[in-house]
């Protein structure tokens, strides 16, 4: 079965988390500036709205491999998100991303 309320593609954002979390975001954000949202649709690029935090890193995946529908898309894809991952690329960058230290 389902638990209310449904968690769906059109309420995945920060207000829903919120809502069901109640005060455990609270502790679970507290000291936590900035968030690495990964998706790939252009609505997942709100997917942190809501979360008061002052930091979103949006990754975006255009998974799309036909080159002319892949050009048709790009400037929706990087007006949405920060970074971009074209194709079926490698998460190398995500990767280095978790890694690097901010180095």
């Amino acid at each position: 079965s389902f638990s209310e309320p449904l968690l769906h593609m059109f309420n995945k954002n920060g207000h829903t988390v919120r809502e069901r979390l109640g005060g455990l975001w609270d502790q679970l954000s507290e000291g936590r500036r900035t968030v690495l949202l990964l998706g790939d649709s252009l609505g997942d690029a709100a997917m942190a709205d809501g979360l008061n935090i002052p930091v979103v890193c949006r990754i975006g995946f255009l998974n799309d491999t036909d080159f002319q529908r892949q050009a048709q898309r790009l400037p929706h894809y990087t007006a949405a998100f920060d970074a971009l991952v074209l194709g079926d690329g490698p998460m190398d960058f995500i990767n280095h991303l978790l890694t690097s230290n901010g180095s």
